[in-house]
């Protein structure tokens, strides 16, 4: 090898090797998180198969609780559902929680418990 590109293939690699450090950073941080809200719920993280490598990354949950119709009927805006996404990057993890066919009680319930804790000034994941 010349003796001019061995520190550009040097640096080249130690460059690589951050950018995979970092990433596999983002991915335990990334998973440590689907695992722990996976607990909550009671199921098992998924991962998507298609689309982009980008939407690939992020871990999916999904959670369906008892139909709260009292007729004969099933309908889908009775049955509480929540869909979260969880992802990571240089930031760290964050997540996208989708909860639909909640009681009135329910979303009050959930959207005291986000506001109280931001008004407590509580760090994330306290």
């Amino acid at each position: 090898m010349s003796r001019r590109l061995l520190p550009d293939l040097t640096t080249a690699l130690a460059t690589w090797q951050t950018k995979v450090q970092r990433l596999c950073a983002e991915e335990a941080e990334r998973t440590a998180t689907a695992r722990r809200l996976a607990e909550v719920l009671g199921t098992t993280p998924t991962r998507a198969t298609h689309g982009a490598s980008y939407e690939k990354r992020k871990l999916h949950l999904g959670w369906t609780g008892a139909n709260r119709s009292r007729g004969p009927e099933q309908r889908s805006t009775t049955t509480p559902r929540a869909s979260v996404e969880i992802d990571a990057d240089r930031s760290g993890e964050y997540v996208k929680v989708e909860l639909s066919g909640l009681s009135a009680a329910q979303a009050e319930r959930v959207l005291r418990a986000l506001i109280d804790q931001e008004q407590r000034g509580e760090a994330p994941g306290n």
